[in-house]
């Protein structure tokens, strides 16, 4: 009997041991390594989210940490595998653009959302906006902490590249990072095509 107390008060004593360092690392940024079989490190980035990198957690900041080319912008997570979504359409059509102007790539990038005549709908099912924290993050991920359009990294905001007043959804491929200043501009947009389809739908 007092050998399982021993043993139990071990492993508890064990769990305890692994929870903190665990929470103390998180509170750094990384966490101890720990080597995935394919040679990776699992680590923390500054928003509380897993990442694995190639490097050892102590030679990465986590607020520097910029996903690779080959998991961003490239389905890194989709709510609706069956089809490309907003999202995928937007980086596709923006990849495409040299040269272009930052108005010229958030029209762009409105069109992507709203690529089927979202004034002619009359009956549109709106959404909530509540997106989930876990989304919130994984978005900010996916798109490494810039703007979709023009790429800066100043007070941005979660965008629903087809609004919720328009019929979009609160779907992965539905949402991506703006800065304040596109946002606003896309706002307009959004603002401006309600009120068509409002105006035809009367």
């Amino acid at each position: 009997m007092n050998r399982v107390i021993g043993r139990w008060f071990i492993l508890e004593a064990l769990i305890c041991f692994v929870a903190a360092s665990t929470s103390l690392a998180a509170e750094h940024g990384t966490i101890p390594n720990l080597a995935t079989s394919q040679g990776q490190y699992k680590c923390i980035d500054h928003d509380g989210a897993f990442i694995l990198s190639d490097s050892p957690c102590e030679e990465i900041r986590a607020s520097n940490y910029k996903s690779s080319d080959e998991t961003s912008h490239r389905n890194y997570f989709s709510d609706r595998s069956e089809r490309p979504g907003a999202y995928q359409r937007a980086v596709s059509a923006l990849n495409d653009l040299s040269g272009a102007s930052v108005n010229e790539r958030l029209n762009i990038y409105f069109s992507a959302g709203n690529s089927v005549n979202a004034n002619d709908q009359c009956h549109l099912y709106i959404h909530t906006e509540n997106v989930p924290p876990r989304k919130l993050i994984d978005v900010k991920r996916r798109d490494r902490y810039r703007c979709l359009v023009c790429s800066s990294r100043e007070q941005l905001k979660i965008d629903h590249i087809q609004a919720i007043a328009n019929g979009g959804d609160n779907s992965a491929d539905n949402l991506a990072l703006l800065c304040a200043s596109c946002y606003n501009l896309k706002t307009e947009l959004d603002r401006t095509l309600r009120w068509e389809r409002e105006e035809r739908c009367r």
